[in-house]
């Protein structure tokens, strides 16, 4: 490995990531419970609903999971050969519980405490076992009665192992969402599980989550990992951790319910300013259509008000996000970090990119995620040409590796200014500052004038040296593109014969094909406009959308 390329890895990681990292590679986890110990629950026949279904689903043999069927058979069927990490992953995670009769799911489970002793990995990765802490001890709650004492008190024994396999291996090397996940999930064993150590596992998880909380939950409602996906999932977390903590009630429920109602509201309103009228997310960073509920569904299960979005200019400054929306049309504008320095997992190079919708169907977009596999597929979905910015000297903006990784990443910022003018409506911008060994050094300045009916960009782009500059366009699946090069003009057509027209000062353009991954797994063709703004040290662009009412 280049050791700069480590070094501006490593070099912002917090001391704790470090430290935690280097204990984990020597100290493994040590189950000490009573072996005549005993568990409950609290408040069985209670159970913790989802805010909607999953879009998983099994009939206790086929699995159908991130658009990928899989059969499963033989001694190590929890872990099938032929599926991906993320695969196996969410196989463990029992999202599909729901899908399953009463009868098939709990074989299921009675198969998985068999063939999946403590310490076997994927599944007793701390992350999985958050997600399925969770899944198990609800479905435990709804189906309490209805399963033989014997068989709960095996299932409960094996909820208590997971829980002090967790509470002794929280991910404080990775910290974010996944850190976030398992102390919700201690937590949450705390409040609904009666007997040793119990306490403790909250204890734990209730200190932790009150620091994760107040550090990862940015000022303006945004999860600091900036992924719009993972926004609504710790969204749903939170808002089930508070239901949960209701139905317990005393002082602890309480206390949780009042920490996770601090912030709750704020998430949900970022996230309404963070999804397209089709009532799903935008594509930015990691980030799928369906890997969360949305907005509406959250809203409705927190019940607030879930009706129309807030129109006019608005802006996140904290996460980076600014963005307007009105009757037709709806524009969201990435001017913010890749992500938290010590976190750029789930960040993307797609500086200054945006989304934009008409009349409630996605016309330009970015390209989502297809795998958390590394590999060039991984690698392009991050990189700066599947996004809709600049891409200068065909490079990338960040120095992306692995699946997760990133060294040098722009230094961005931006903001949103509201006009009361009879034209214009107000102004979004941002600028980059870029250096990396494929991309060489240079600043992009974007500023978009909003007017009723029309954006207005300019690209103002200064390099160190005279370096090649392209501007990427991606159309969502479905829109038409007719080229009007001599008279600067493409004309778009959505699938319901909407109009848009792009008109394009001193540049040509010419359509190619572009991936798209709108979620795990899925990939559709769609029309890319790629714009060579040609060989320059400096070099504007002005260019506009407009389209009729």
């Amino acid at each position: 490995m280049d050791p700069l390329l480590l070094f501006n890895t490593v070099r912002h990681l917090k001391p704790v990531q470090v430290v935690n990292r280097f204990y984990r590679s020597v100290q493994k986890p040590r189950l000490h419970l009573p072996s005549d110990a005993t568990w409950e629950l609290r408040q069985p026949g209670t159970p913790v609903p989802v805010a909607s279904p999953s879009a998983e689903w099994s009939d206790g043999e086929v699995f159908d999971l991130l658009h990928s069927k899989i059969r499963l058979s033989g001694q190590d069927r929890w872990r099938p050969v032929s599926a991906t990490r993320l695969w196996q992953y969410h196989l463990h995670y029992f999202s599909y519980f729901e899908s399953l009769s009463v009868r098939r799911a709990l074989a299921l489970l009675l198969d998985w405490v068999d063939l999946n002793p403590p310490g076997v990995s994927p599944g007793w990765e701390p992350y999985p076992i958050s997600l399925r802490l969770r899944a198990w001890i609800e479905w435990l709650a709804a189906h309490y009665t209805d399963i033989e004492q014997h068989i709960r008190a095996k299932l409960l024994h094996s909820v208590a192992q997971q829980a002090e396999w967790l509470a002794q291996t929280v991910e404080l090397h990775l910290k974010g969402n996944h850190l976030l996940e398992n102390a919700i999930s201690l937590t949450w064993v705390g409040l609904r599980v009666r007997g040793p150590h119990a306490d403790r596992w909250f204890g734990s998880g209730w200190k932790l989550l009150q620091d994760e909380v107040t550090s990862q939950i940015l000022s303006d409602g945004m999860h600091e990992e900036r992924s719009p996906a993972y926004h609504a999932a710790m969204t749903h977390a939170l808002l089930r951790l508070a239901y949960l903590a209701r139905i317990i009630g005393g002082d602890r429920g309480e206390a949780v319910a009042a920490l996770c109602d601090s912030v709750t509201g704020r998430m949900l309103q970022a996230l309404s300013l963070l999804s397209h009228p089709d009532g799903c997310v935008a594509l930015l960073n990691d980030a799928g259509l369906d890997w969360a509920p949305t907005y509406q569904a959250l809203a409705k299960y927190a019940q607030k008000d879930g009706g129309a979005n807030a129109s006019g200019i608005w802006g996140l400054p904290q996460s980076g996000y600014y963005g307007w929306r009105d009757e037709d049309a709806y524009l969201i504008f990435d001017a913010g970090a890749i992500g938290p320095d010590h976190q750029p997992g789930h960040g993307h190079a797609d500086a200054l990119s945006f989304e934009f919708s008409l009349r409630g169907e996605r016309i330009i977009t970015d390209t989502g995620v297809f795998t958390y596999e590394p590999g060039s597929i991984r690698q392009r979905d991050r990189g700066t040409a599947a996004h809709n910015t600049i891409q200068v000297n065909h490079g990338e903006q960040c120095e992306l590796w692995g699946a997760f990784r990133c060294g040098r990443r722009p230094h961005v910022e931006g903001k949103a200014d509201v006009h009361t003018d009879s034209t214009t409506i107000g102004l979004l911008s941002g600028a980059a500052q870029v250096h990396t060994a494929s991309a060489g050094r240079y600043r992009h300045q974007r500023s978009i004038q909003v007017g009723k009916q029309s954006l207005t960009f300019t690209d103002h782009v200064v390099c160190q040296n005279e370096s090649d500059l392209t501007l990427r366009l991606h159309l969502a699946p479905g829109v038409e593109a007719r080229l009007q090069n001599s008279e600067g003009t493409v004309i778009l057509l959505t699938p319901t014969r909407s109009t848009i027209k792009i008109y394009l000062k001193n540049a040509d353009c010419d359509v190619v094909n572009s991936p798209y991954h709108p979620t795990f797994g899925a990939e559709h063709s769609r029309l890319c406009l790629e714009i060579q703004m040609g060989r320059h040290k400096t070099s504007v662009l002005e260019w506009s959308l407009s389209w009729e009412s």
